[in-house]
This record gives structure tokens, C-alpha cells and sequence, in this order.
């Protein structure tokens, strides 16, 4: 496979997409997906003109986006993955914390990754065996050797059905980051949180319950920047895991260890 050529297109496509947002000034057209839980119209107008790029220029591969789920291309090995806007609550609030999100899977595995934070003028891109990059100079995690020295991002809490027991996990991991770690962030973009990770701006970041399309592209970006990425259990991070860390290498263990705590808090909690 040529990532090359494929990085090439979706850094195209991501930049078609920054005009769109920033030519759209109505954040409120809103379609309700669930208990605060909902896409933007300019979600859909994003994802729309992605899809409609990438289906032609690349009818070999199919496509899944968050909005408008998977379009079958001539080949299951090679699957674009999209989250047009990731951080939409922050989008249509006007919080500039919001990304576009583009990966090409192969055979499961994220390759090629971009992921642009338009509001920060920030395009991070990566492809497996060739480095990060923050628009276009090479980046690297942290060299940060200890957890208490750490800055670690976190997820956001769940919504809709299941949220309260959910949430009680999420809570325990708080419970164990704040006396553990030199501070805890919340930044409402899975994305984000990977490709700070990969900047070396944070040290590790915890994400319970993502989906594929808010952590693809983010993935091999912190990979490729020298960055563990591994699931609740500390081994490697696959579209089945239900958490995912991703830390500096000198810090994965002990990260890992807090996550593992944290996920068993049924086992010395009261909470019914």
C-alpha cells in the first residue's frame, strides 16, 4: 500500500473540509442522537463532502463515518474512517477544541492518519513506519520518566443509556489520577487527546468507550510519535478494546496500573 499516496488524500480532504467550517456561522441546527447526544448540520456537510472526495478518488476503499456509517468500496482490507467533527458539543458552543478526524484502516489497523484542530490552525498527520508530524515538522511524545510528574487527559463522561454506571468507573478513575498525577485534563476530543499526547503538550491520555472513528487517525499519530498505545489491560490497543491509554513510554506502566484499579472499583465500591 502506498501510504504516501493515501496520506496525500486525506490531508486534501481535511482541507476541504476546514473551508466548509469555516464558512458555516448557524452552529444550531442540530439533529438529537440520543440524551445529549447530537450531530451538527455541519457534521453532516463535512462528513458529506469527505465521503463524496474519497468514494472517487479512492473507489477501492470503503468508507465508515460517525454520521452516515459504512459505504462498501471494492475492498474490505482498506476502510476510510471519519469523525467529521470530533468535539461537537465544543464546536457549537464556540469552543475552539474541536477536530476533523481521518483515518485509512488497513486490514483492521490504523495506517495513515490527519487529524486538524482548524480553530488552532494545528494539522497533525502520520503514516505507519514514517513519523508524526504537526503541520509538516516532526513531532515526539514526552520524555516525561515519571507518572506524579505527568499531565494526563481524560475522556468525557458518558451519556444516554447505561451513563450512571458507566460514569461510577469514570469517577474512580478521577478518584485515582488527581493524587497520582502533576494534573488532570478534560478536553472533549478523543482526537485531540491523542495528538497532544503525540506533541508532547500531555503525557497520557485514558479514553473509556471511544469509537473507532474518534481514536483512528489519533492512534497511529501517537504511535508514530514514539507513544504506547494499549488497552485496559495493557496490551495493545485493537477496535475491540473498550478503554484506551496512550502514554509516553516511560510512564505506561504505572498509567496502566490507575487504569486498572480504577475498573475494578466495583469490587470495593457501595455504590449499588
Amino acid at each position: 500500500m502506498d501510504t504516501n499516496y493515501y496520506l496525500r488524500l486525506a490531508r486534501y480532504a481535511v482541507q476541504q473540509a476546514e473551508e466548509i467550517i469555516s464558512e458555516s456561522t448557524d452552529r444550531s441546527e442540530l439533529t438529537y442522537k440520543g440524551d445529549r447526544d447530537f450531530a451538527s448540520a455541519v457534521d453532516m456537510r463535512v462528513e458529506e463532502s469527505i465521503r463524496a472526495r474519497l468514494t472517487t478518488e479512492s473507489p477501492e476503499c470503503s468508507f465508515l463515518g460517525e454520521e452516515y456509517g459504512l459505504q462498501k468500496g471494492h475492498s474490505d482490507e482498506l476502510i476510510w474512517v471519519l469523525d467529521p467533527i470530533d468535539g461537537t458539543s465544543n464546536f457549537v458552543h464556540g469552543n475552539p477544541l474541536y477536530s476533523i478526524s481521518l483515518s485509512l484502516l488497513s486490514e483492521g489497523e490504523p495506517a495513515v492518519g490527519v487529524v486538524s484542530i482548524p480553530q488552532l490552525h494545528h494539522q497533525f498527520t502520520a503514516a505507519v513506519g514514517q513519523g508524526a508530524a504537526i503541520n509538516e515538522t516532526t513531532t515526539h511524545c514526552s520524555s516525561t520518566k515519571e507518572l506524579r510528574s505527568s499531565i494526563i487527559s481524560t475522556g468525557d463522561f458518558a451519556v444516554g443509556k447505561g451513563a450512571i454506571e458507566k460514569n461510577h468507573e469514570r469517577f474512580e478513575l478521577h478518584h485515582q489520577l488527581v493524587p497520582t498525577v502533576e494534573r488532570v485534563r478534560m478536553f472533549g476530543s478523543a482526537a485531540i487527546d491523542l495528538c497532544w499526547v503525540a506533541a508532547g503538550w500531555t503525557d497520557g491520555c485514558v479514553v473509556m468507550s471511544g469509537k473507532i472513528w474518534d481514536v483512528a487517525a489519533g492512534i497511529v499519530i501517537a504511535r508514530e510519535a514514539g507513544a504506547d498505545v494499549l488497552n485496559g489491560d495493557g496490551e495493545q490497543y485493537d477496535s475491540n478494546s473498550e478503554t484506551m491509554i496512550a502514554s509516553t513510554p516511560a510512564i505506561t506502566d504505572e498509567l496502566v496500573q490507575v487504569v486498572k484499579t480504577a475498573a475494578n472499583w466495583q469490587n470495593h465500591s457501595s455504590v449499588p
